[in-house]
C-alpha cells in the first residue's frame, strides 16, 4: 500500500479496530498501529498491538467493506469474560455500533 493510501486506510479502519478490541478484551487502555498490508490472497490488514506493549500484537484482517471481527492475537492479549462473547464468539463492530446507539 502507499503510504497515503496507508493513512487513510488505518484513519477508517483504525476507530472501528480499537473499538472492537476495547469491547471485545479486557484490560484495552491503548491500542497502536504500526504497519498496514495486503496479504497474497489480496486481503488488506493492520497490524498493532495495545497498552504499549509489542508482546501483545494483532493483525485485523478487512474481508470486506470494513473491518468486523476478523482479527488474530497473539495470547498475550487477555480475552474478556462478558457471558455473551464467551457463549457466541466475539462481537462485531456493526452489532456493538447498533448497541451503542439504542442506549
Amino acid at each position: 500500500m502507499k503510504a497515503i493510501q496507508e493513512k487513510e486506510f488505518i484513519k477508517v479502519e483504525g476507530p472501528r479496530i480499537e473499538k472492537f478490541l476495547k469491547y471485545n478484551y479486557e484490560g484495552i487502555e491503548t491500542v497502536t498501529f504500526i504497519d498496514t498490508k495486503v496479504s497474497p490472497m489480496g486481503v488488506p490488514y493492520v497490524e498493532g498491538y495495545v497498552n504499549d506493549n509489542k508482546d501483545m500484537s494483532f493483525s485485523a484482517d478487512i474481508y470486506k467493506e470494513h473491518f468486523e471481527t476478523a482479527l488474530n492475537s497473539t495470547g498475550a492479549i487477555p480475552l474478556t469474560t462478558k457471558d455473551k462473547v464467551v457463549e457466541s464468539g466475539f462481537t462485531p463492530v456493526s452489532e456493538i455500533e447498533k448497541e451503542k446507539n439504542t442506549k
